[in-house]
């Protein structure tokens, strides 16, 4: 009982921060409450223009980072054990 409670409460910011997002921007403070009235899905569009570079630029990161340190792990793995 006391577990559920805690993940519910641990839940609830991520729940205002998706209802959020559907919001009118003037709504986002003054409606508190988690099912919005009216979808607004212009935020998501904005969103993707919205950086100093392309989003693209931020998902190309992430795999590049993953093949270096994978392929460098690797590699050290592949060395040989010194004695002792």
């Amino acid at each position: 009982m006391v577990l559920s409670a805690t993940a519910l409460l641990m839940l609830d910011p991520l729940l205002w921060m998706i209802a959020s997002s559907v919001k009118p921007n003037a709504l986002i403070f003054c409606d508190p409450s988690l099912i919005p009235t009216t979808l607004d899905l212009s935020n998501y569009p904005s969103r993707w223009t919205a950086l100093t570079h392309p989003f693209t630029h931020y998902l190309l990161d992430s795999p590049v980072i993953v093949v270096v340190r994978c392929s460098a792990t690797w590699s050290r793995a592949r060395w040989p054990r010194s004695p002792g």
